[in-house]
């Protein structure tokens, strides 16, 4: 279940990202360097999720 949050999370801050970029409210250079801090977060979140889950 938390798994799922954090992905959905995820999901959700790139499409927000991307809504910005739309409307023309950031930069693709700044849109840019947020992508690469979200993967990277999401990354290490997969690379560290069980230390999320509950067993």
């Amino acid at each position: 279940m938390i798994y799922q949050l954090f992905l959905q999370a995820f999901h959700a801050e790139f499409e927000f990202l991307q809504q910005a970029i739309a409307e023309d409210k950031i930069g693709l250079e700044d849109a840019g360097q947020m992508q690469q801090q979200i993967i990277y977060d999401e990354m290490a979140y997969l690379n560290n999720g069980d230390g999320f889950v509950k067993k």
